[in-house]
């Protein structure tokens, strides 16, 4: 999966930097909510991370992609007692071969791409 977060421009605006990297500590607590002893999450650049699935078939990652969505669009971070409301786009591919990982990533981001295009705090794949 690849997930960013949603309008994290206008939260580094509204809050500051220090706002936005509260933003994205509070994302990634809230995604190893959902990950396995053996999946990881990994930020690759400004508001995007990647999420590494061992095992999952394309219905159990949506599904897995969507229980993130919602925690984190399920409540507000607080950051100097005001609440910013962060959501993500999630996009998501998945390999039963063996595969280049920059074909896998490459099709996760297509996806993600597809849920920004298509009004953001949606999972695609």
């Amino acid at each position: 999966m690849l997930a960013d977060l949603d309008h994290f421009k206008g939260i580094n605006e509204t809050f500051g930097h220090s706002g936005g990297d509260a933003a994205l500590k509070a994302f990634v607590i809230r995604v190893r909510e959902f990950l396995k002893k053996n999946e990881f999450i990994a930020r690759l650049g400004g508001e995007e991370f990647g999420i590494m699935l061992a095992t999952a078939d394309l219905q159990v990652a949506a599904l897995r992609a969507e229980q993130i969505r919602e925690r984190i669009a399920s409540e507000p971070v607080l950051w100097n007692e005001q609440p910013m409301v962060v959501t993500t786009s999630i996009g998501i591919a998945v390999s039963n071969k063996p595969a280049l990982m920059d074909a896998v990533l490459a099709r996760a981001d297509n996806a993600l791409y597809q849920a920004k295009r298509s009004g953001c705090n949606r999972v695609t794949g």
